[in-house]
Formats: C-alpha cells, structure tokens, sequence
C-alpha cells in the first residue's frame, strides 16, 4: 500500500503508524519512494504518517558492582535498539517489555561492574539517546 502525503515530512522521522478506534498509534514503518509517496505493508487497520523527533528517555533505577537496571521508553514509535557498554565492552543486557525495563546479567559472576558505564537507546524513527555514568 502507499500513503501520499499532504504536506511535507522530513523522510529521516516520518513514518507510517497505525491507528486504533482508541487513537492510540502503532509504529508500523515504511519505505519512502522517488515519487514522495510512502509505501508499507497493510491489514485492515486505519493509518497515518507521523513525525517522530523525540529521543527515547532513559532513567536509572539502580547502577553498582552487581548489577545495573534502567527504565527505557518511547513515546511514538517505540523502541527498536538498546545496547551498553562498560569500559567500551558491550554488555549483554535483558528487556522486559511490560516494565520498560532493561538490566544486566554478570557472564562472569567473579568480575564486578566497575568503570564508565554507557547506555544507548533507538527508537524505531532513529532518535537516540546516550546515557553515561561512572560505576565505582
């Protein structure tokens, strides 16, 4: 399916959401086209292009040696990606979904977290947010 816009989208934020009888919206994505048109993949759902400019937040809940847990969200399109990284070495981290929770998990349960502690969220449209702190 294809959406023709009526006004003008920055095609870097601008996407195709769902929308519910609630109007709740749901991302659901695309592909811009030479001809200015939006094309994506369709039910029987009614839909809309939405510009989506804010970062998604990231608030920690606790950060120390044996663990560390933070609250992520988006407001719009939803998260895509999150990733961290402690003294530049990725972390494995968890989501749970219905809490927006993310958190960590030791692989090596000897090691303690310690050192700069980086954390990056994207959202589904590309807004990112960096969140560092120091873990003593």
């Amino acid at each position: 399916m294809k959406l023709k816009p009526q006004g003008t989208y920055n095609h870097e934020r601008a996407w195709v959401y769902s929308m519910d009888e609630a109007g709740n919206f749901g991302f659901v994505g695309g592909s811009w086209q030479p001809d200015g048109t939006l094309s994506f993949s369709a039910g029987f759902d009614t839909y809309t292009i939405l510009e989506d400019s804010v970062a998604p937040t990231i608030k920690p809940y606790w950060a120390n040696g044996e663990e560390f847990r933070f609250r992520i969200d988006d407001e719009l399109s939803g998260i895509a990606t999150y990733n961290a990284w402690l003294n530049d070495e990725w972390v494995l981290m968890y989501y749970e979904y219905k809490t927006h929770q993310i958190f960590s998990k030791k692989l090596d349960a000897t090691k303690p977290f310690r050192g700069r502690l980086v954390i990056k969220v994207t959202d589904n449209a590309g807004n990112e947010s960096i969140y560092e702190t120091q873990i003593d």
